[in-house]
């Protein structure tokens, strides 16, 4: 079966058709609630996508037109694309040199030359946990609404033990493609503190076909990659693209007030009670690229905080990537699916938000980033071809 960093690799042919043939229950959506309330700390809204949340608690909050919210530079457009639709502004803030996260003095710096912001988002991006304790404090000292967005790192712990989720005052769930519980679409929030009156929104139903693409997406993506290799993946691949069975869920611009699916939470919650195994597995595959691949072309804030990361996938920064992408691709391993190929990406999308040009770390990281994948479908035995293979590109190119 060919390797991919996405395209349903979360999902196994058993998972898909359990995916596929799914039911929903009242028991299901209060079992779900109640954890996730413990979990977390919170009241429990769940909406149909992680990137609604994140509207529906901006356009939930009684803020000034002029309020503006600070994000990491290096994101994606649908995060700014929330933003936009609650009537707010953006504020970038510059991730570090070696980091993928703004810093507390960034953030500081940011407050000072910019008094309407009201609102911080940190996203640990690949599950890699940033600096809370800093951010935290910061956002106490100036009465700002710290939000977790944990699209990336559900599982993660920062460096004082404490699980991502549980410092600010709303928490953010994707269950979404590729993250680290994948029910293919989900989202949650937790309001963790009761201070911000929230408003409410009637949510309305995600309709028939959307939910049944849903629940075919894990079987055609897994019929995807298990015949990609003799060519029949190919033409799967394109026509489910060009009937609308597979759609990118960056175009998505539907409503953000949508009520997460009943058949959805049962799912969601049996993912959950396999968090720890899956946590291990991603933990030793990220541990073979990490010790097999020059420390040269790895993260140090990444490597050294594997223990603590959801490790949702393993950074490298490569001067020539695309050298890279092809050659791995010659080899059955497609990792061409760059987070993030632009400081607001995916880059087509950068000229339709307010970027101008603030994050220039973000830029250049945005400009070597590969990264590798961890999933469930990457064995041990895989991971060290993988990283075989990148070693032999390494070698070919210093013999040029």
């Amino acid at each position: 079966m060919s390797i991919f960093n996405s395209l349903g690799s979360n999902y196994s042919l058993a998972s898909a058709l359990q995916m596929l043939f799914r039911y929903g229950g009242k028991k299901n959506i209060s079992k779900l609630g109640q954890y996730l309330s413990n979990r977390y700390g919170g009241e429990v809204t769940f909406l149909y996508k992680g990137r609604d949340a994140l509207e529906y608690i901006l356009a939930g909050l009684d803020m000034s037109q002029d309020a503006s919210v600070a994000i990491n530079g290096y994101t994606c457009y649908v995060v700014n694309r929330a933003i936009q639709n609650a009537g707010l502004h953006t504020t970038y803030l510059d991730i570090g040199q070696d980091s993928l996260h703004f810093s507390a003095e960034t953030l500081s710096k940011a407050l000072v030359e910019n008094k309407n912001i009201r609102v911080v988002v940190i996203q640990n991006t690949l599950g890699c946990p940033c600096d809370i304790e800093g951010v935290a404090q910061v956002c106490r000292d100036n009465n700002i609404i710290l939000i977790e967005d944990l699209a990336h790192s559900i599982g993660a712990v920062y460096a004082d033990g404490i699980e991502a989720g549980n410092v600010g005052d709303f928490t953010i769930l994707s269950f979404g493609q590729d993250k680290v519980i994948d029910v293919v679409s989900g989202g949650a929030i937790v309001q963790r503190n009761s201070q911000y009156i929230l408003r409410k929104t009637e949510l309305i139903d995600v309709p028939f076909f959307t939910q049944l693409r849903d629940r075919i997406y894990p079987m055609i993506t897994w019929l995807v990659r298990k015949t990609y290799a003799i060519g029949l993946g190919k033409i799967i691949h394109k026509v489910a693209k060009n009937t609308g069975l597979l759609q990118s869920p960056v175009l998505e611009k539907e409503q953000a007030n949508r009520a997460l699916p009943n058949s959805y939470h049962g799912v969601i919650y049996n993912q959950f009670q396999k968090l720890e195994l899956l946590s291990q597995h991603r933990k030793k595959i990220a541990d073979i690229y990490a010790s097999e691949i020059s420390s040269e072309y790895t993260y140090n804030d990444f490597v050294t905080k594997l223990n603590n990361s959801a490790n949702l996938r393993f950074p490298l920064r490569i001067s020539n990537r695309d050298s890279l992408v092809q050659y791995l691709q010659d080899r059955g391993i497609y990792i061409s699916d760059i987070w993030y190929d632009a400081p607001i990406a995916p880059k087509k999308y950068l000229g339709m938000v307010p970027y101008n040009k603030e994050c220039p770390q973000a830029a250049e990281t945005s400009g070597v980033m590969v990264n590798l994948p961890t999933h469930c479908n990457i064995s041990i035995d895989t991971a060290y071809t993988i990283s075989r293979h990148i070693n032999q590109w390494i070698q070919s190119q210093d013999a040029q």
